[in-house]
């Protein structure tokens, strides 16, 4: 499945990486890269192209990447790219899909990106109106935070204070994952 993609980001060392990454994966095509959310806003409302997913990054000029979140949620799926790791749990009460720290490295960009491939309804689903927003739950794996949609997984583990979770060819393994946390981010009905 072909999967298109911008990129907003003003540094640019972190878009050569984007890019780079980017062209590695066979199935994804990057549409344009943008310096700021303004230009990005614009392409995404008039161009016609049908974007998948957004390569967000928070500290930009003029309007920061979630303040673009706040006011205009794009139909595409949003990946935060930021050095700031104190704004994930506000980019995934935003509904992110994934909140990756710089810099990014192959390995965890391509975690991402086959999350976002493996979860079919998801990425077949591009107009958000048109479906039940699917429940999820966030939970740590190492030092990152993920949104895992409760749909998406097949089985669950406990070893003591861990739980695992099984995602298809993914499993994430997170510390004291209990039903008090799930009860807490899942998304209400």
């Amino acid at each position: 499945m072909e999967i298109n993609c911008i990129i907003i980001e003003d540094q640019l060392q972190a878009q050569k990486i984007l890019q780079r990454h980017i062209a590695s994966v066979p199935h994804l095509t990057l549409l344009s890269t943008f310096n700021n959310a303004i230009e990005a806003m614009a392409f995404l409302q008039n161009s016609g192209e049908k974007v998948d997913v957004v390569f967000l990054d928070i500290n930009l000029p003029k309007l920061n990447g979630l303040e673009l979140l706040r006011n205009h949620q794009p139909e595409a799926h949003i990946i935060i790219t930021t050095a700031y790791k104190e704004y994930a749990i506000e980019g995934f009460e935003l509904n992110v899909h994934d909140y990756l720290l710089k810099p990014i490295s192959f390995e965890r960009f391509f975690k991402s990106i086959s999350r976002l491939q493996n979860n079919k309804e998801e990425i077949n689903t591009s107009r958000k109106e048109d479906y039940e927003q699917p429940k999820f739950l966030f939970a740590k794996d190492g030092h990152d935070i993920i949104k895992i949609y409760l749909a998406s997984i097949q089985f669950v583990t406990a070893d003591g204070d861990y739980t695992k979770l099984y995602l298809g060819k993914i499993s994430i393994s997170s510390h004291k994952l209990n039903t008090c946390q799930v009860n807490q981010f899942v998304t209400a009905d």
